[in-house]
């Protein structure tokens, strides 16, 4: 079975790397995938001021707009997630604010960022009007996990089962008996197999939770490990066909097993311009 379909995908800076959401699109694309999911790792960075603020907010709005462009050139289907940044909703803006000032089809959550702090009593109120915008339009939330207090996978488990209706996904599936109890508690909550070990990986499927885990490959945040002085689309094109094809970064085998499925999101197509984004301090994988 052939990888038609990458849950995990970024555009945008990454420390002193800039990826642009068109050569992201093209790399997927020359490589056989026809659908993504994608958020922007520019959310990364923090403003100092209101115009700070604005001008980044429409920088990663014209990335995405950027990557949907090119992806409705080639037939493919994007869903951008919005990488939720917990300041936005702490200077006023609400959920519904920005879900409608951009077609986004999902969320993506970073607890390791800056706002996601276990000591903030503004995230769980946060989190639950995310769930409930997620059931109400019927979106995933894509999580990510580690290994530390601020993103073990069961941080936000008394969401799972108050929101029977969302698809949580836990990215790179890090403390997988954790994982594996989710699993078996919560039909709603899946994986990824971005950054997760083939051993991990292969555990995970002998407790009979093959089919809840999507393909995801955190690119091109891989490349920025091997080789980020070179963005080209000729560098990342031939980076993701290792990926397919050797599976770096990725378990072996991982796509034989996987069920892989993709609702239809209608989107529409903004007029984007290109802005220079600042450099930032980004986690080990997103």
């Amino acid at each position: 079975m052939s990888i038609t379909a990458d849950y995990h995908i970024h555009c945008g800076q990454y420390e002193k790397a800039y990826y642009q959401p068109a050569h992201v699109i093209k790399s997927l694309y020359r490589n056989g995938i026809k659908e993504a999911w994608l958020s922007s790792t520019t959310s990364n960075i923090m403003w100092n001021n209101a115009d700070e603020k604005s001008m980044l907010i429409q920088h990663i709005k014209d990335e995405l707009s950027e990557a949907l462009y090119t992806a409705k050139q080639y037939g493919m289907r994007v869903k951008p997630l919005y990488w939720v940044v917990v300041n936005r909703h702490n200077e006023g803006e609400t959920i519904s604010d920005v879900m409608d000032d951009f077609p986004y089809g999902g969320f993506k959550i970073h607890p390791r960022l800056p706002g996601w702090e276990l000591s903030n009593a503004f995230v769980l109120p946060l989190f639950e009007e995310i769930c409930r915008y997620a059931s109400d339009y019927h979106m995933p939330v894509l999580i990510h996990t580690g290994i530390d207090p601020e993103d073990i996978p069961s941080r936000f488990e008394a969401y799972f089962s108050a929101f029977p209706k969302v698809e949580f996904v836990l990215a790179h599936c890090k403390q997988h008996d954790i994982v594996i109890r989710l699993f078996e508690q919560y039909k709603n909550v899946y994986g990824d197999c971005s950054f997760c070990p083939e051993k991990i990986y292969r555990t995970i499927c002998d407790a009979g939770f093959a089919e809840r885990i999507r393909f995801g490959t955190d690119f091109p945040i891989t490349h920025w490990y091997t080789n980020p002085s070179d963005c080209s689309l000729n560098e990342l094109t031939e980076h993701y066909k290792n990926i397919i094809q050797n599976q770096y970064c990725i378990p072996k085998d991982a796509y034989r097993r996987l069920k892989i499925s993709f609702k239809r999101l209608n989107l529409y197509i903004c007029v984007y311009t290109r802005k220079n984004a600042s450099n930032s301090s980004n986690p080990p994988c997103g």
